[in-house]
């Protein structure tokens, strides 16, 4: 584990915050630090975009959700909103496992599949299952 030291960046009228830098080893060669650094960007890039994927389902989530819970919902509609209902909640479990990124990236894979599941399904429901309805009730009126 490399070594953290901890510099405190203090402005007049802010609270205390710590801000978190890696401290360069004596005798280090500059290769070996960029190559850290390099490693140390491209985790936290990683990290990054795996949150903003699970914001997605999450986000998801909460519009299905108070869609389900105000009733503005048909039956048609009910098991997709709430495949993204499902998704939204593995999505702020990989907030909750951090720790564990295997985890973690099984639960976002779960996230985004229910996810996608749910906002296809609500897609097939206003695109194709409308429009198969209309043509049934043309041929049968």
């Amino acid at each position: 584990m490399p070594d953290v030291t901890i510099v405190s960046a203090m402005s007049p009228g802010q609270p205390r915050r710590d801000v978190w830098r890696r401290a360069s080893k004596p005798g280090q060669e500059p290769l070996e630090r960029y190559q850290q650094e390099v490693g140390a960007l491209r985790e936290s890039s990683f990290r990054l975009f795996r949150n903003a994927l699970a914001n997605v389902a999450i986000f998801f989530a909460v519009v299905s959700g108070f869609l389900i819970f105000s009733g503005d919902v048909t039956p048609m509609r009910l098991i997709p909103m709430a495949l993204s209902v499902v998704g939204g909640a593995f999505g702020v479990s990989t907030y909750l496992v951090g720790g564990q990124p295997v985890l973690a990236r099984r639960l976002l894979v779960a996230a985004l599949v229910f996810a996608a599941l749910g906002l296809a399904g609500m897609i097939a429901d206003s695109v194709v299952i409308r429009r198969i309805s209309l043509i049934v009730d043309t041929f049968t009126s």
